[in-house]
């Protein structure tokens, strides 16, 4: 038998009596809550999410090409803050590639100068 949620309580779908969120196990009966593990594996997802995010943010400020890449993978299979996270990584690594293409046009233009 499944678990029950009527309104904002939730009980248990072996013995009836109610459950609160944080509860791993029934504490009358001992069976397991799956909405428990669910909710914290959610948590646990976007934990990763965000930390992948932040990692394409900071790859974007040293290595733009890397962080639009992570960037443009993080846009496009995050969501909430995860997501706008990528898109600023996104943004800011655009910007930096493409000043880096730029003084590299400009270094290979002026080396081209000298000989």
């Amino acid at each position: 038998m499944g678990y029950n949620i009527i309104g904002e309580n939730m009980f248990c779908g072996n013995c009836g009596n109610e459950l609160k969120n944080e509860d791993k196990f029934c504490p009358y009966c001992g069976k397991q809550n799956p909405l428990y593990v669910e909710t914290n594996a959610k948590e646990k997802n976007n934990t990763i999410n965000k930390t992948t995010a932040i990692i394409g943010l900071v790859f974007s400020l040293i290595f733009p090409i890397v962080g639009l890449i992570i960037g443009i993978i993080g846009w496009s299979s995050f969501s909430g803050e995860s997501k706008t996270i990528s898109k600023i990584g996104t943004i800011i690594g655009i910007v930096l590639a493409s000043i880096e293409v730029l003084y590299l046009i400009l270094f290979l233009t002026v080396i081209k100068g000298f000989y």
